[in-house]
């Protein structure tokens, strides 16, 4: 793929034990060959192998010839005790301008954790009875705990993360039956994302999550030893150039292989002894000691200022790489921005990026099945030939049967017509499609991993309904996923993926549309990449939600369901096309609002099937749609929200004014008024005089439709900035899936705003 072709393979297979003399060091991480681009020369010193004294000796000297301390390691206990450090020098980088080294006695706990004021603690590590401890010139306070064992050490992590702080330092000393740990927390003023929960963890899990969470462009900050022969890993969303990591190394293998990352311009960042007779080593070199600051790089039509200035607030504050935005008057597109707010390691977002469209992708399933009923489509294989309508049962298409190939469970299940799916008034079971284990189990023999959009078709059909069809609007993916599953049918495809594009994407002129995919290595070349990020509350619960855990979490389109980066494997995107699996850029998304703005359909509907469509949509039930308003005869305003755990999208539609979608590569949880109608954006392009232009055919798209005024005669209720608040009353089940985390008893909060016109809670996933 485009963004990892630069990088060797992920690793190669450990050879043999740790505690192996002979063996070759296991490479827990590769070497990055993208192009270094440093902050001049690293000087830097290195040893491990001098006693309490003498280490503190050259500390000393070297301090005093501006030298700092970038890493600290202690084995060995009395008279054998000894210390592994690194010392870095770098003009042109701002290290800490005064730095001090004690040793301290690991019996007393408060004296270890002592420092004067203006100072904070960096650094720390334990062997034996005695403890290395540095501390920094600071007015960022920091806090040293040692923690008794992995239970008390994440009870206060999950604490302090909460206040927003970040874990800086941690290493464990002690024996093999009771470890202990030494961490240290400071401030996150940047909000980098980080993970801490690898603990104490064979190096074959190591080497697992190195290659899951490399591959997310993670860095492997710290590695160390546990007593017990283990490892601890520490993460964060942070690009410190070429990096690599080795374990299982003696003393003379470490100091081969520093000579030899010295000889390719990379520093130790990192070093960690294991106790013992014959101790081992684990290091972490990188090209650089401090990460590369993000980068702002807008790019697409000439800039309105205001408009990046609102993208690049909501990318700040919400810890966003990549964003991209297409905009139209009527039926021509007049702006088409794509911003990156990014490290050198991540793609640069282009007009022409793909995102998963997540829920966005409802409208494209609802208007396939409405252009089938418009044509006056016959159902297979009915015998007289029967024409889809609103009012069809949906299983006269499909015919489901259980896994077990009986009829479905719930009698209602066969009444559940076309128009309760697209009305989210079905009463089916939210959750159906979620289930892929239960789905594979349910068949006999149970199937392998990953099931396909039949078999969970099949799944939700032996379930008992939740209520009865035409009843109160619930929002549900099953809806839309069935729906996508009618059209193929309808048109003999294979797949809801082939049977929409040749009912909308084509007559449309959509150049991206893609199919979703679940995998990090079968994203498409030209698709964004997606931080594995997880959201928790506050602790004081007053609803902020930050954006800062690296999460792990389980590839359910495997087998064995290995660990995976979070947004690449918990939910399966190829089953769920018509719910929330379309992957497609900004403009192809913005087509179809303008189509829909258009009194005369672009193409897509004839003018009388538009206001058909449309008014159905505005007085029938939800559509697909989180919000849509008949404002007179033919004028329409609308919008569709898509949330997942990888990135949110929105589709708004106003023909009256200015339709857009916008794209986000992350989840925004601190809100920042987006959502639903951005007048941010909308207000300055509104008050632009834009006349002919229409950048569709720069990007290579056919013009849409010819009625492309700027009508103004009606305005959507404006909605005061700070009145859009997350309601935390409200959450959407199920809970995120991650293996671990700060809280996973706390499931993510809806993103509803609170706003003049009731709408009711969701189910499922997927922004409504």
């Amino acid at each position: 793929m485009r963004r990892f072709s630069a990088m060797t393979a992920m690793g190669l297979a450990l050879l043999g034990a740790l505690n192996q003399a002979q063996a070759a060091p296991p490479i827990i991480g590769p070497i990055n060959t993208l192009p270094f681009k440093g902050d001049g020369k690293i000087e830097f010193l290195e040893w491990h192998d001098k006693n309490e004294a003498d280490n503190l000796t050259a500390i000393n000297d070297a301090l005093q010839k501006g030298y700092r301390v970038q890493s600290v390691g202690a084995f060995g206990s009395g008279t054998s005790q000894k210390f592994a450090t690194v010392m870095v020098k770098q003009s042109s980088l701002l290290l800490p301008p005064e730095q001090k080294v004690a040793m301290r006695d690991i019996s007393d706990t408060n004296a270890m954790a002592s420092v004067e004021n203006g100072w904070r603690l960096t650094k720390a590590a334990a062997s034996g009875t005695r403890a290395i401890v540095v501390a920094e010139k600071s007015t960022v306070p920091s806090q040293l705990v040692v923690c008794n064992d992995v239970g008390a050490f994440n009870a206060l992590n999950t604490k302090k993360i909460r206040q927003d702080q970040r874990l800086i330092c941690l290493e464990s000393f002690g024996s093999a039956n009771a470890p202990k740990y030494i961490a240290i927390w400071g401030a996150n003023p940047d909000g980098v994302a980080w993970n801490s929960e690898a603990i104490d963890i064979p190096v074959e899990d190591a080497q697992k999550r190195f290659d899951v969470m490399y591959k997310a462009h993670g860095a492997l900050t710290q590695v160390a030893y546990t007593p017990a022969n283990r490892f601890i890993q520490l993460w964060s969303d942070e690009y410190f150039g070429g990096m690599e990591a080795r374990a299982n190394l003696t003393s003379d293998g470490l100091t081969t292989l520093i000579q030899q990352q010295k000889n390719a311009g990379r520093v130790p960042i990192c070093i960690s002894a294991q106790d013992g007779n014959d101790a081992r080593f684990a290091a972490v070199f990188a090209d650089r000691i401090k990460p590369f600051p993000l980068n702002w790089q807008p790019q697409g039509s000439p800039p309105i200022a205001e408009v990046d200035e609102a993208v690049k607030q909501v990318m700040k504050d919400s810890n966003i790489r990549g964003a991209s935005l297409a905009m139209c008057v009527g039926t021509k597109l007049v702006y088409v921005r794509a911003y990156t707010l990014a490290a050198p390691n991540y793609p640069v977002i282009t007009p022409l990026t793909t995102f998963r469209q997540a829920s966005v992708s409802k409208p494209f399933a609802a208007t396939a099945v409405y252009r089938l009923i418009n044509r006056g489509a016959l159902i297979p294989d009915t015998t007289p030939p029967q024409k889809l309508t609103l009012d069809t049962p949906f299983q006269d298409v499909l015919q489901l049967t259980t896994p077990g190939g009986q009829a479905p469970t719930d009698p209602r299940f066969k009444t559940v017509t076309i128009r309760n799916l697209i009305a989210h008034r079905s009463g089916l079971t939210t959750g159906g499609i979620w289930s892929d284990q239960a789905t594979a189990n349910a068949f006999t023999p149970a199937l392998t991993l990953p099931v396909s959009p039949e078999q969970a078709a099949s799944y939700v059909a032996s379930l008992t309904m939740d209520s009865d069809p035409g009843g109160p609007i619930i929002y549900n993916n099953t809806n839309t996923f069935l729906l996508g599953l009618v059209a193929a049918k309808m048109t003999k495809q294979t797949s809801a993926f082939s049977a929409i594009k040749q009912l909308v994407f084509t007559p449309l002129d959509l150049k991206t549309m893609a199919q979703s995919h679940t995998r990090i290595d079968n994203q498409g070349s030209n698709e964004a990449f997606y931080p594995p990020r997880m959201e928790f509350f506050e602790s004081d619960g007053n609803s902020r939600r930050l954006n800062t855990w690296l999460a792990f979490s389980n590839d359910m389109t495997s087998p064995d369901a290995p660990i995976c980066a979070l947004g690449y494997g918990e939910t399966n995107m190829e089953n769920c096309t018509g719910s929330g699996g379309l992957s497609a850029n900004a403009i192809d998304i913005v087509r179809l609002g303008a189509a829909l703005a258009d009194p005369d359909g672009a193409g897509l509907f004839s003018a009388t099937d538009r206001k058909s469509y449309l008014d159905d949509t505005t007085s029938g039930g939800r559509y697909s749609f989180d919000k849509a308003k008949k404002i007179s005869d033919g004028v329409y305003w609308g919008y569709k929200g898509g949330d997942l755990s990888t990135s949110q999208n929105m589709l708004y539609f106003n023909n009256s004014g200015v339709s857009y979608a916008i794209c986000w590569s992350g989840r925004t949880p601190s809100f920042n008024g987006w959502y639903p109608q951005w007048d941010a954006i909308i207000n300055p392009v509104k008050a632009k005089n834009w006349g002919n232009t229409d950048l569709f055919t720069d990007y290579g798209y056919k013009p849409l439709g010819t009625k492309s005024p700027l009508l103004t005669q009606y305005q959507p209720p404006q909605i005061a900035l700070g009145s859009i608040k997350i309601d935390d009353t409200q959450v959407s089940p199920p809970m995120r899936s991650a293996t671990s985390g700060p809280d996973l008893r706390v499931p993510t909060p809806i993103l509803r705003p609170k706003l003049p016109f009731p709408i009711l809670p969701r189910r499922g996933r997927g922004l409504r």
